[in-house]
């Protein structure tokens, strides 16, 4: 058992230093010359988190597996029950997790097992984020919080801090969302936690892309992708690059093969971990490109294929049926793309499906010039966003008001004084997308 702890102790270090693969060959080793079952178990746990690191889920839930059934203890039970959980989460197995919890739960309270609580609550919390049970999910966290500050544990003050972050965007709110992900990562680079960091740094992109701070949002995306890469952190770094490609949709001077390169890793990433949830996230910024380039049929293919994985997955489900309708020339496809989108933010869903889909709806109506239909949108997307003001959500309801005025009344010079003032404002912002095509038609006009 010596050696065995010799090689178990020599891995942790090698984890602190993120150098998975070496670590999982000692931790390997470790549990081949463990005969204790006390001490087995827990390097089987230990095992399975280093295959998760590396993403090489299916093994990992094979290993927790193994852990749950050599379990002495309902201490070593509960233990391997929430790294089951934690696996399955990445696998978008939700339900399944969310019952192992269940189960894990009553066992980490009468054991006094507070230090797990925390774990065991921030994993729920982030189990109800895609499912955009927002209210829950901040509850969760807020507890997860609770549990960590009572046993003084900064690693998970730090998580249950991102988490909270996580709900406040889950309800739109991402000035708060804002706040707590940068406490998040002030107590991460207090203490060190490289890997808190990593996860929570994704995040940071996307409050400033609703706070409009795009040009400081693109660089930190950048950056947030490489440090997760070089950390081995591939669901951190799959974030990262869908965060890069929400903000390069409307900057200017991003070039579509930059852009096309973090989207193809977005799907690769998503496939590598079985994050089905993920998939059409990627498939949405490849259709993009695609329809960017003018290749119609092959983008409305890729946008078709991210639909049918949408519909089982709602996590991103609002985007893909916004982004379905705004590309596609079929006004078949487009109107039941609108009727599924409409349905899918008209129930609980997560705050980017109701900002997005509303946002790509009042895109394509002003494209096709349906302006009573653009400004139903508008309503929609500003009714959505009251509860705490949203510079995003403004910026694109006064774009589609603006506009939809000047369409309906070109010759009226106050509705084209109004779109110039617009375009220099997007200008100010360093954005370019959203009035590309305004700039060419104030030209002609």
């Amino acid at each position: 058992e010596t050696a065995a702890q010799a090689y178990i102790e020599a891995a942790q270090e090698l984890v602190g230093e993120y150098r998975y693969a070496r670590a999982l060959a000692l931790t390997e080793r470790a549990v081949t010359l463990s005969k204790a079952e006390e001490h087995r178990q827990p390097m089987l746990c230990f095992m399975a988190e280093i295959l998760l690191e590396l993403g090489q889920v299916d093994k990992s839930v094979e290993t927790f597996e193994l852990a749950m059934a050599e379990a002495i203890s309902e201490q070593q039970r509960c233990l391997a029950q929430i790294g089951m959980a934690s696996t399955m989460r990445i696998q978008t197995r939700y339900d399944d997790a969310l019952k192992l919890l269940d189960v894990a739960q009553p066992l980490a309270e009468s054991n006094g097992m507070d230090q797990a609580l925390s774990v065991l609550h921030h994993l729920r919390g982030n189990l109800m984020f895609p499912l955009g049970k927002t209210e829950l999910c901040r509850r969760e966290h807020q507890r997860a919080l609770d549990y960590a500050e009572k046993v003084e544990s900064a690693k998970d003050t730090a998580r249950a801090l991102g988490g909270l972050g996580d709900a406040a965007y889950a309800a739109g709110h991402m000035q708060s969302a804002h706040e707590y992900f940068s406490r998040c990562l002030k107590v991460s680079d207090q203490h060190g936690f490289g890997k808190i960091k990593a996860a929570y740094n994704t995040m940071v992109p996307f409050t400033m892309l609703y706070l409009l701070r795009h040009r400081e949002a693109l660089p930190f995306a950048v950056e947030a992708a490489q440090s997760a890469s070089a950390l081995g952190h591939l669901r951190a770094e799959m974030n990262a690059r869908g965060g890069f490609c929400h903000i390069a949709y409307d900057i200017a001077n991003v070039d579509l093969e930059t852009y096309e390169q973090h989207a193809n890793r977005v799907v690769e990433l998503s496939t590598k971990l079985g994050a089905k949830a993920w998939r059409p996230l990627g498939l949405i910024w490849q259709s993009v490109c695609l329809y960017r380039r003018n290749h119609q049929d092959l983008a409305e293919q890729i946008i078709a294929e991210a639909v049918e994985i949408g519909r089982n997955y709602t996590f991103n489900s609002g985007r893909v049926f916004g982004t379905q309708a705004y590309i596609t020339n079929e006004p078949a496809v487009r109107e039941n793309a609108l009727r599924e989108g409409e349905k899918i933010t008209e129930g609980e869903t997560i705050s980017h499906n109701h900002l997005w889909f509303n946002r790509y709806a009042m895109d394509t109506m002003i494209k096709i010039r349906e302006l009573d239909r653009a400004r139903y949108y508008a309503d929609r997307l500003e009714k959505y966003t009251s509860g705490e003001s949203l510079p995003w959500a403004t910026y694109f309801i006064s774009r589609t008001r603006t506009l939809a005025d000047w369409y309906e009344n070109p010759d009226q010079e106050e509705n084209r004084s109004k779109v110039e003032e617009f375009v220099e404002y997007t200008d100010s912002l360093g954005l370019d997308y959203p009035v590309r095509h305004v700039k060419k038609e104030l030209e002609q006009a």
